[in-house]
Protein backbone atom coordinates (compact mmCIF):
# COMPACT_ATOMS: atom_id res chain seq x y z
CA UNK A 1 0.00 0.00 0.00
CA UNK A 2 1.45 3.39 -0.94
CA UNK A 3 1.59 6.41 1.38
CA UNK A 4 -1.27 8.24 -0.37
CA UNK A 5 -3.62 5.26 -0.02
CA UNK A 6 -2.54 4.69 3.55
CA UNK A 7 -3.22 8.34 4.47
CA UNK A 8 -6.64 8.23 2.80
CA UNK A 9 -7.51 5.05 4.68
CA UNK A 10 -6.35 6.63 7.96
CA UNK A 11 -8.48 9.75 7.30
CA UNK A 12 -11.57 7.62 6.60
CA UNK A 13 -10.98 5.56 9.73
CA UNK A 14 -10.62 8.69 11.88
CA UNK A 15 -13.74 10.23 10.31
CA UNK A 16 -15.79 7.11 11.04
CA UNK A 17 -14.42 6.93 14.58
CA UNK A 18 -15.39 10.58 15.23
CA UNK A 19 -18.88 9.99 13.83
CA UNK A 20 -19.35 6.90 15.97
CA UNK A 21 -18.11 8.76 19.05
CA UNK A 22 -20.49 11.65 18.38
CA UNK A 23 -23.45 9.31 17.88
CA UNK A 24 -22.58 7.59 21.15
CA UNK A 25 -22.51 10.89 23.01
CA UNK A 26 -25.86 11.89 21.53
CA UNK A 27 -27.46 8.57 22.49
CA UNK A 28 -26.00 8.80 26.00
CA UNK A 29 -27.39 12.31 26.45
CA UNK A 30 -30.80 11.17 25.25
CA UNK A 31 -30.76 8.23 27.66
CA UNK A 32 -29.85 10.45 30.62
CA UNK A 33 -32.52 12.97 29.66
CA UNK A 34 -35.12 10.20 29.45
CA UNK A 35 -34.24 8.90 32.92
CA UNK A 36 -34.44 12.40 34.42
CA UNK A 37 -37.71 13.15 32.62
CA UNK A 38 -39.22 9.87 33.81
CA UNK A 39 -38.17 10.67 37.39
CA UNK A 40 -39.64 14.17 37.11
CA UNK A 41 -42.95 12.81 35.81
CA UNK A 42 -43.27 9.96 38.32
CA UNK A 43 -46.71 10.58 39.79
CA UNK A 44 -46.17 7.83 42.39
CA UNK A 45 -43.97 10.33 44.29
CA UNK A 46 -44.56 13.78 45.67
CA UNK A 47 -42.86 16.69 43.91
CA UNK A 48 -40.35 16.85 46.77
CA UNK A 49 -39.58 13.14 46.44
CA UNK A 50 -39.14 13.55 42.70
CA UNK A 51 -36.59 16.31 43.16
CA UNK A 52 -34.71 14.26 45.76
CA UNK A 53 -34.71 11.25 43.43
CA UNK A 54 -33.31 13.36 40.57
CA UNK A 55 -30.67 14.87 42.85
CA UNK A 56 -29.61 11.43 44.07
CA UNK A 57 -29.40 10.14 40.49
CA UNK A 58 -27.26 13.10 39.44
CA UNK A 59 -24.97 12.80 42.47
CA UNK A 60 -24.37 9.11 41.75
CA UNK A 61 -23.76 9.82 38.07
CA UNK A 62 -21.30 12.59 38.88
CA UNK A 63 -19.46 10.83 41.69
CA UNK A 64 -15.71 10.35 41.27
CA UNK A 65 -16.12 6.57 41.53
CA UNK A 66 -17.84 6.42 38.12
Amino acid sequence: MNIKTENKLKEEFEKTLRQTHTRGLIEGCKALSKVILDKANNTDKTPEERILDIIKFCEVSLSKDN
